[in-house]
């Protein structure tokens, strides 16, 4: 009997070089061959590859699973999922040991079975531990009847492969060497004899194989100490050829490694010797042979692999031909080596060689066909493969080379040669190699005319025109891809073809349309849409395809017409009704429910609010409904709130705060996917920045719950944030409580300072929402409001002082502050602000800024307000930052004056007029300040008075500015209507000339 360290010792003989028993070939004598080199050109695989290097592995998997029975197969009827929870319960845990009956023993045991069939770790785990209880139940409790057969040890670790999980191998080796050491001791909990399932050569190659497909970096030499295992004499069980197979597949699957093809063609060649040595149990067949060929195929030796692979399968024709049937090449020899080419036909150093060599593979087929008795089935198969390499490499003849083939096939098989017929698939690949070069682009569209003149034995397809519509399509002609569209149906209708518009159709001619920046190409993809949903109603279609369905919702809701962005919404509810129906397979999905939902809010209106809240309530109640599983996602809500927001009325308030408080109960109770961020909070706070009633409250409420979190460290509260409910503080429609506002938002500015400074938040507000609370004093004309003013701007300046971001004063701040001290009137606070104008920086000057200043001077009682006002346009002319505004507040300053020097204030009036028609673009205030300036003159000579008046009236009719308050003006100025004819040579009473009034 075998010690129980034996599997243990597996690596350690493989190290040692254990290798064969009586000096017979093993791996061992292979594993140091020197493995030839080849070009290290970097390898791209194909996706088309991907079946090919699958088929041995699935081979081998329906080789394991016949190896053992099923026992669920005898069964008349699948179990439920609820019968098969309740019995694996009842066994695991209701059974006292040692007292399972048969029959529940015969249960367990089918439940292994149902387990291990699931290919999944999960399943692979749970079908192991029903094991261990069917041999707990014979080993601890002694019943006799509890016997586990080898061929449930494998069904288990067949699973594991399977599954495909990272730690299945090691948990299938694991596995397996229990079940070696209980082999060895066949005793119960009483001493008494007990018989063990012993491996067997199943049980080993499975464990290869699930080391073979674990895609692990040792999985190599796991296998190969396997292999090494059993051809030692530690054990009586033989490789066969399966074992052989699994250790060259494992060699095959290590893709663009060097040396493992030669390891692989070595291992073929080790079974050819073993079995002309007379073992029965190896013959290497065409599985083999595949193996090697995909070993090849992967190889990273660049072209010279797929030679050898070619190679290789000469060797097989040749050994086939001489009478070894059990190696005749099938499909997957022919395919295998195409793609072996196929993977290097982008190299234009030698893609023509490449093709040259597809060309020959199809050459040998066609004089192999006589021999190959059963060649139908081969041939169409590897001979599509090669059509599609060709177009795949896209030489500029492609499509002649191609046609040049499938002109033979046609030949060969015309002629009676057991060689199959090209079939719709081959002449899509010869009509993609013509299209895919816009110089045979011709060719193409003339074979497919012929075609459809019945001139080939092959009937257009949907598949065949779906080529066409593709080029077409790529290219955006957008009109040729219509009308062949509009052909297909009408063909297929007038003709019997079997062209109607597939899915694949559909899905072509939608994203065109969604490429497209036609005018109207929304309104073609609707009406495509309609096309798409018709088809499928008199079952021209088999299915729906969402993915039509979601091009055009995304198409729609970026168009510019606000009908054809409604109409996302409505193809929305289409979907969901099609998917309630079971018309469509799959729901509509959160991202699609939120390109509706952004879409109707661009109405910035009450209807487009509703609307999306409507889809949000939707969207929730059929989650609730287990209708649906496309939660509301934090988009989702981002676009509700934003469009209660922009439609802001006494009702939105509410629900906003209401959205809020919902995200966060799911979030608390695991409900949803949405999480509160202060990018939620800023889309909620700009709804509440608004005068309603109440919004105030709920504003800070929502401050309150940022705080909150941000303790939590569940978020951090913005200045965004913070600004926005300052906003809110400060926004008021009861005008006669605006004072009140002020004085309620400069004590909430003030306590969020405090806030701030003690450290209970790192955030302030930016100078964006101290000016908001200042801008509300400047409403306000409160004798107090500039001493307010004057301690936010201190604040602020202190704060900026001691580090604080984006808080310090800006020219917004210094119009503001200036606004307030001419708002109040009083002469303590003009002088006040004179000295604050006086230390603003001199790059903190702009237009505006002066023309506040300007402003208040104009408005304050001071004596030589013109002359400062003069002072300050010529600082503004200076640095060219005047306005019309600019020049109209100096004039107005100088209709109010109350200086004792008119005649002076009257002759820089006078030179403001002149420098503003120069410098600026004088309006209908402009002309009517000079008229009252003229009006306030003192100037003995009164033609000098007349004289100005004249020119001021020339220059409005000049600018097409003479108004009905411009003559109302005149009028007042000159009320004697001769004296107007005298001076301005016009009445002012008869008709005006329409060109005067042109732009007034």
């Amino acid at each position: 009997m075998r010690s129980s360290r034996t599997f243990q010792r597996l690596s350690k003989l493989t190290r040692l070089g254990l290798s064969s028993r009586g000096g017979r070939t093993s791996i061992k004598t292979i594993q140091n061959v020197t493995s030839l080199h080849y070009s290290t050109n970097q390898i791209q695989r194909l996706s088309s590859l991907q079946h090919l290097d699958a088929h041995a592995d699935n081979h081998l998997e329906r080789h394991f699973s016949s190896q053992s029975s099923r026992k669920l197969n005898q069964s008349p009827e699948k179990p439920s999922e609820e019968e098969i929870f309740d019995t694996t319960k009842e066994i695991l845990h209701s059974i006292d040991l040692g007292s399972m009956q048969p029959q529940q023993i015969s249960d367990a045991i089918s439940l292994i079975y149902l387990f291990s069939n699931r290919k999944t770790i999960e399943g692979a785990e749970m079908a192991e531990e029903v094991l261990e209880r069917i041999i707990a139940e014979g080993r601890d409790g002694g019943n006799r009847s509890a016997r586990v057969e080898t061929k449930v040890y494998n069904a288990i670790i067949e699973a594991y492969a399977k599954s495909k999980a990272f730690h299945g191998a090691a948990t299938a080796e694991a596995l397996l060497e229990r079940m070696m050491e209980r082999s060895e001791h066949n005793q119960d909990a009483q001493g008494n004899g007990f018989l063990a399932a012993a491996p067997d050569i199943v049980s080993y190659n499975s464990l290869m194989n699930v080391w073979s497909q674990s895609g692990k970096e040792d999985a190599v030499s796991k296998a190969e100490d396997l292999v090494a295992f059993l051809e030692s004499d530690d054990t009586p069980i033989n490789p066969d050829s399966v074992t052989y197979n699994i250790i060259m597949n494992t060699y095959a699957n290590q893709v663009g490694e060097y040396g493992y093809a030669q390891k692989a063609e070595d291992i073929l060649l080790l079974m050819t010797a073993l079995q002309k040595e007379g073992n029965n149990s190896i013959h290497p067949d065409t599985m083999s042979f595949n193996i090697v060929l995909k070993a090849w195929k992967n190889s990273g030796g660049g072209v010279e692999s797929a030679k050898r692979a070619e190679d290789i399968l000469r060797l097989m024709i040749k050994l086939y031909n001489d009478g070894h049937s059990d190696v005749k090449p099938d499909a997957i020899s022919f395919q295998t080596v195409v793609h072996a080419y196929m993977k290097h036909g982008k190299n234009e150093a030698i893609s023509e060689e490449i093709v040259d060599r597809l060309e020959g593979l199809v050459q040998v087929l066609l004089d192999e066909s006589g021999n190959l008795a059963r060649t139908r089935g081969i041939g169409i198969g590897a001979v599509n493969k090669v059509l599609e390499g060709i177009a795949y490499i896209g030489l500029p003849n492609a499509g002649d080379r191609a046609k040049r083939i499938l002109d033979s096939m046609i030949k060969a098989h015309d002629a009676g040669n057991s060689v199959d017929g090209p079939d719709a698939m081959a002449f899509a690949s010869v009509l993609n190699a013509y299209l895919s070069n816009p110089k045979t682009v011709q060719k193409g569209q003339l074979m497919m005319e012929d075609m459809l003149q019945g001139k080939f034995s092959v009937l257009p397809t949907t598949y065949s025109l779906n080529n066409l519509l593709h080029l077409f399509c790529k290219e955006g002609d957008v009109g040729s891809a219509t009308d062949l569209f509009q052909k297909m149906t009408q063909i297929a209708h007038e003709n019997g073809f079997d062209t109607l518009p597939d899915s694949a159709t559909f899905n072509m001619m939608a994203n065109m349309y969604f490429k497209s920046r036609h005018e109207d190409s929304a309104a073609r993809a609707l009406s495509l849409l309609d096309q798409f949903e018709e088809s499928f109603d008199a079952k021209e279609l088999n299915e729906l395809d969402p993915f039509v369905y979601n091009v055009i919702v995304n198409k729609l809701t970026k168009s510019e017409s606000p009908t054809l962005r409604d109409a996302s919404y409505d193809v929305l509810m289409r979907m969901v009704e099609r998917y309630d129906n079971d018309q469509l397979k799959k729901e509509p999905q959160t991202y699609i429910y939120n390109m509706v939902l952004s879409s109707v809010t661009k109405k910035h209106n009450a209807e487009g609010a509703q609307k999306a809240l409507g889809l949000l309530l939707l969207m929730q109640t059929r989650v609730q409904e287990n209708r649906s599983t496309s939660v509301p996602d934090i988009i989702s809500y981002s676009h509700v709130l934003a469009a209660l927001s922009r439609a802001m009325n006494k009702d939105s308030a509410k629900t906003i705060v209401d959205i809020i408080d919902t995200i966060e109960t799911e979030g608390k109770n695991g409900e949803g996917v949405a999480q509160l961020d202060s990018v939620v909070f800023e889309t909620a706070l700009q709804g509440l920045a608004n005068p309603w009633h109440g919004c105030r409250q709920l504003a800070d409420s929502l401050l309150q719950k940022m705080l909150t979190l941000e303790k939590a460290k569940v978020l951090k509260t913005t200045p965004l944030c913070l600004n926005l409910v300052l906003k809110a503080q400060c926004a008021n429609r009861n005008l006669p409580k605006g004072q009140m506002v002020a004085f309620d938002a400069h004590r909430y500015l003030m306590n969020l300072v405090q806030i701030y400074e003690r450290g209970d938040t790192g955030v302030l507000p930016s100078k964006v929402g101290f000016n908001t609370v200042l801008n509300s004093w400047a409403r306000t004309r409160h004798w107090k409001a500039y001493r307010k003013a004057e301690e936010i701007c201190s604040t602020m300046e202190r704060l900026s002082e001691s580090g604080a971001n984006n808080v310090s004063p800006d020219r917004f701040t210094n119009a503001i502050m200036l606004r307030i001290y001419s708002n109040s009137g009083s002469k303590k606070s003009t002088k006040r602000a004179i000295k604050f104008f006086n230390n603003i920086k001199d790059e903190e000057f702009d237009t505006f800024t002066y023309n506040c200043m300007l402003i208040l001077l104009s408005r304050s009682e001071l004596k030589d307000k013109v002359i400062r006002a003069r002072k300050i346009l010529n600082e503004m002319e200076g640095k060219g930052l005047t306005d019309i505004a600019s020049y109209n507040t100096v004039l107005n300053a100088c209709v109010y004056s109350d200086d004792s020097n008119q005649k002076g204030i009257d002759t820089l009036a006078m030179k403001t007029y002149k420098e503003m028609m120069n410098c600026a673009s004088p309006d209908e205030t402009s002309f009517k300040l000079a008229i009252r300036v003229c009006k306030a003159m003192i100037i003995q000579d009164e033609y000098d008075n007349a004289s100005h008046i004249k020119q001021i009236f020339d220059d409005a009719c000049e600018k097409g500015l003479l108004s009905k308050d411009i003559i109302k003006e005149l009028k007042q100025c000159m009320p004697d209507e001769e004296m107007r004819k005298q001076s301005l040579g016009h009445s002012l009473v008869d008709k005006i000339d329409t060109s005067w009034q042109r732009n007034a």
